[in-house]
């Protein structure tokens, strides 16, 4: 008899497992299909988000369209979208970094230190030396070189003698 209970609990043990397995399955793919829809509404509203023209889009939503493009491998949608942001905003650091990612071999997996390089040429590039200075006095700093992120900040002190920032910084 104890032999007769323990052999019928581990049936409904594994009776109760395959039962919870089969509900974990179910849900899982009712969440991957909630996710697929989710996913295709968020990319009809990026088109029409782009649509409107980069003129009406923040910096900041080009960066986000851009780092999504990229990742879904729609690199010429991302050089396109660059391209024409920065006709209008040829200031912008992070689409001239993602424009810059774009030449790379693999967009989406660029490597760190690749990455800090196409970092300090997008920064490089700036038309406006005091926010050019400015920028890479930060970046600088970021990184913990202080030596060479005071200079910059120096810099920025000579074409704006009023900016607080880098006074304070």
């Amino acid at each position: 008899l104890k032999n007769k209970m323990s052999v019928t609990g581990w049936g409904l043990a594994r009776s109760s497992e395959a039962s919870q397995q089969a509900g974990q399955d179910a849900n899982t793919i009712k969440l991957k299909a909630e996710y697929d829809s989710l996913k295709s509404q968020y990319d009809k509203a990026s088109e029409q988000i782009a649509s409107l023209g980069t003129g009406k889009l923040m910096e900041s939503e080009v960066a986000e369209l851009l780092r999504r493009y990229i990742s879904d491998a729609q690199n010429e949608k991302a050089r396109k979208l660059a391209d024409n942001f920065l006709q209008d905003s040829p200031n912008s650091v992070n689409v001239k970094l993602y424009r810059l990612m774009l030449d790379e071999p693999a967009p989406a997996n660029v490597p760190q230190e690749r990455l800090e390089a196409l970092t300090l040429k997008a920064i490089e590039s700036l038309d406006v030396p005091a926010m050019k200075a400015s920028i890479l006095g930060q970046f600088y700093q970021g990184k913990g070189q202080n030596a060479q992120a005071v200079e910059y900040y120096e810099q920025v002190l000579k074409f704006a003698p009023d900016n607080g920032q880098a006074a304070a910084n």
